[in-house]
């Protein structure tokens, strides 16, 4: 499988329809997913940071969504289906997956 960068990898997330993205974002941010381990892995210099780089993006991807969509679910439960997935594939990841693949 290629070795594609974050910012290829998040273009692809942004291509998908704004209710599959949102949850796959908050993945992203969350370091105890497999797209969090990802996202959040150095490669360069500086320490990954929401505040700069990707990772800062996506957090400005996501907050754009939230604040023009309503919340889809709560974030408990949420994250009890979405986040604690990691050897388990959901329709998202594999959606994901798919995608990535095409690169």
């Amino acid at each position: 499988m290629a070795k594609h960068d974050k910012s290829d990898l998040f273009d692809v997330l942004k291509e998908l329809p704004n209710k599959k993205q949102i949850p796959l974002l908050r993945q992203c941010l969350d370091k105890n997913t497999v797209l969090g381990e990802r996202f959040w892995k150095q490669e360069g210099v500086h320490a990954c940071s929401k505040e700069r780089g990707t990772l800062k993006k996506i957090q400005d991807q996501l907050s754009y969504l939230e604040g023009s969509m309503p919340r889809i679910v709560d974030t408990k439960s949420f994250h009890l289906t979405i986040f604690r997935t990691k050897n388990q594939l959901t329709p998202e990841r594999a959606e994901l997956i798919a995608i990535h693949n095409k690169l």
